[in-house]
């Protein structure tokens, strides 16, 4: 976790709450990645017991992303502001903004995780702690 933490410019965040059968992925389940220059995310990939079935955290400090500049909907849980992006009345996204950074929670490609568990998810995130 040093490792990935010394390559970020941001605080990283964890999840205290995923969805009940899902794992780390086996494959790459922890990405630091440059989605365009100078900046700089993380990305930490989950399957759920299905299997093949996958769905993201994504942290960074690109917060000015495409994917992220129109929310369908804002939400307060525990004293933080959410932006959600909603397909259909599923929840496909929740973004949590905090400073320079923003974390993303993506649900799986055919928005497979309950709109709960999403929600619960995000509102897990919690910073990790310093060592």
């Amino acid at each position: 976790v040093g490792d990935v933490r010394s390559k970020l410019p941001f605080r990283l965040m964890v999840p205290h709450a995923i969805e009940s059968h899902s794992r780390f992925a086996a494959l790459e389940p922890a990405r630091v990645y440059k989605p365009i220059g100078g900046h700089k995310a993380l990305c930490l990939t989950f399957v759920t017991g299905a299997g093949n079935v996958y769905w993201q955290i994504m942290e960074t400090d690109w917060t000015t992303a495409p994917a992220i500049r129109h929310p369908t909907d804002h939400i307060t849980l525990a004293g933080r502001r959410f932006d959600l992006y909603t397909v259909g009345g599923n929840i496909h996204m929740i973004v949590l903004r905090q400073g320079a950074a923003s974390y993303w929670v993506v649900n799986t490609l055919r928005d497979e995780l309950s709109n709960e568990t999403m929600l619960a998810i995000a509102k897990g995130l919690q910073p990790l702690e310093s060592k």
